[in-house]
């Protein structure tokens, strides 16, 4: 599924680390909310590639 973003995404500062706003129908699409995780790779382009971590929901969380 393809989505065409309306407008640019803003890198914010914040600390030691950069946030940027996600769209929000690519979001509810992947059924992704507060919490959920999301698996980031580099392709060998430079293109940072995210991918949402699909937890079983059965399953229980394992604490350390």
């Amino acid at each position: 599924m393809k989505f065409k973003l309306t407008k640019p995404r803003k890198i914010i500062s914040w600390d030691y680390s950069f946030l940027i706003t996600l769209p929000k129908i690519w979001l509810e699409h992947h059924k992704i909310g507060k919490g959920d995780y999301l698996d980031m790779e580099v392709n060998d382009d430079g293109f940072l590639i995210l991918k949402p971590i699909i937890e079983d929901k059965n399953e229980t969380k394992k604490t350390e």
